[in-house]
C-alpha cells in the first residue's frame, strides 16, 4: 500500500517546474492530487496521471493572489474529493 492513498493533497503552481515534481511525488505516493495554477492545469494533470498509470489528478486553475479564486478553487476540491491532508505552497503571486 502507498503511504498516501486516502489522502488528498493540493499543490499550488503544480502545473510546472518544482511544483510538477511534487504533484508526480505525491501521485507516485498514493495521493489524490488537485493541481492548483494559473497555468494549464488540466493539461498537466492529464500528463501526470498518463506518465504514473493513475487517474489522480483534478486540474484546477486558479490565480492565488485572487482571494475569489481561491475561495472558488477550495469549494471544487473540497466537492470532488471530500478532503484536503497536504497542501503543499509552491506558487508564487505577482502581487505586491
Amino acid at each position: 500500500m502507498a503511504k498516501l492513498e486516502g489522502k488528498t493533497a493540493v499543490v499550488t503552481g503544480g502545473a510546472t517546474g518544482i511544483g510538477r515534481h511534487y504533484t508526480e511525488a505525491l501521485v507516485r505516493e498514493g495521493a489524490t492530487v488537485a493541481i492548483v495554477d494559473i497555468a494549464d492545469c488540466e493539461a498537466a494533470a492529464a500528463a501526470v496521471d498518463a506518465s504514473t498509470g493513475r487517474a489522480a489528478c483534478l486540474g484546477v486553475k486558479t490565480d492565488v493572489s485572487d482571494e475569489a479564486s481561491v475561495k472558488q478553487s477550495i469549494s471544487r476540491i473540497l466537492s470532488e474529493t471530500g478532503r484536503i491532508d497536504i497542501p503543499v505552497n509552491n506558487a508564487l503571486s505577482t502581487r505586491p
